[in-house]
């Protein structure tokens, strides 16, 4: 439980943001370097009786892929190796009340075109925080969004019942963003009986990445507020959630140059994590003046024999775009994706599991064949084998 509540408290990752430049990577390295000194001399006082203020997490998930009826997500139909995330993650207690925060992460995503945007090793965040009360902290810097069951754990595989959460509700490589530029809020009360409320809000500004028909536009949000809710219920492991932002997008390519387009994000979570069953379900809404984006998704695991266990999902995206109008063609009603997976889970310990998963897909987001948004879904399936650790 301890390990867990760390991990839940630590990984994340950011990889619609804003892309490192090669001198910004530079300086990620050397601040790499520095903390790792660091942490070496962190090692030493370690030998005396007093804990160490220093604190250092890191994943590592290792897979091979291979899709048939197209490529998506980066996975080509002859197989990749190339299929991989990793952190490195440290915390320095400053205070009781005060602690710095920094992760820096490495994502490899096979013959997927934004690979070749993307450096080596880049800034997930970097916040400081502190402790106004005893149930209230406020968060300032580059913070993952406190946004849905997964968004702060997205990469994390011990932790994950899949490689990757629902690929459409947390936007795997395009249309969503997984940190803010600003601050958040917390704040946790008991409401007696065994209920607790806790509560984020959080405000700044975010970049995500446009991807229509097989071009790439970077975009930034700015004027960002949301909010989540989680209801803890007194049946340990059971809560149900509901969050949201809006944004003013600049860049956005579907519309004319200089324009913005405010956009409004609502969903809703249910989590229901038991010792032998896994139910989670997930409802997201995204709209505009030009799209409506609608998601939705469920998931169910049973915890097998001994450190085996099985687990099933099924995705579901439609999209409207009301605003675009040609002449015998409809672009209502999309059906945008839509995906049946199954997968086998074995945990030779906490922080060790292997996965085999299998995913059947009808969808237009295929990276190869390019489909037109206008035309049917085409039929398309991918396995992941992987190796996840964590420490």
């Amino acid at each position: 439980m301890e390990k867990t509540q760390s991990m839940n408290d630590g990984f994340r990752s950011e990889r619609k943001s804003k892309f490192l430049s090669r001198s910004g990577s530079n300086a990620v390295w050397a601040l790499f370097l520095v903390m790792c000194v660091w942490a070496g001399e962190a090692n030493v006082f370690a030998a005396e009786p007093v804990e160490s203020n220093l604190t250092i997490h890191g994943y590592l998930t290792q897979a091979y892929a291979n899709s048939s009826g197209g490529q998506i997500l980066g996975i080509p139909t002859d197989g990749t190796t190339d299929y991989r995330t990793a952190a490195l993650q440290f915390r320095y207690r400053m205070s009781p009340q005060d602690t710095f925060v920094l992760q820096l992460s490495h994502e490899r995503l096979g013959e997927s075109p934004l690979q070749a945007l993307r450096e080596d090793v880049k800034m997930d965040w970097i916040f400081y925080q502190h402790q106004l009360l005893e149930s209230l902290y406020v968060k300032v810097g580059k913070i993952p969004i406190p946004a849905g069951i997964y968004n702060e754990i997205l990469d994390v595989g011990t932790l994950l019942p899949f490689y990757r959460p629902a690929t459409q509700f947390y936007g795997e490589v395009a249309f969503s963003a997984e940190t803010v530029d600003g601050i958040d809020l917390y704040h946790s009360m008991s409401l007696g009986n065994g209920w607790e409320l806790q509560t984020d809000v959080y405000a700044g500004e975010w970049d995500f990445v446009y991807v229509v028909d097989g071009v790439i536009t970077p975009v930034r949000s700015k004027s960002g507020l949301g909010f989540q809710f989680w209801l803890q219920t007194p049946v340990e492991g059971l809560r149900v959630g509901v969050g949201g932002n809006r944004t003013t997008d600049h860049g956005v390519p579907i519309i004319a140059p200089g324009e913005k387009q405010y956009q409004k994000d609502l969903h809703a979570s249910l989590d229901a994590d038991f010792e032998r069953f896994l139910v989670q379900a997930e409802y997201r809404k995204s709209e505009s003046r030009n799209h409506v984006f609608v998601d939705y998704y469920g998931l169910v695991g049973i915890k097998l024999i001994g450190k085996l266990s099985v687990n099933a999902m099924v995705e579901v995206a439609n999209l409207d775009l009301p605003t675009t109008v040609v002449p015998g063609l409809d672009f209502n009603d999309i059906k945008l994706h839509k995906d049946y997976a199954v997968g086998l889970n074995y945990k030779f310990r906490p922080d060790v599991v292997v996965k085999l998963e299998q995913h059947w897909l009808k969808t237009l987001n295929t990276e190869d064949p390019i489909v037109p948004i206008f035309m049917d879904p085409i039929k398309a399936s991918y396995y992941i084998i992987s190796l996840s650790t964590s420490f």
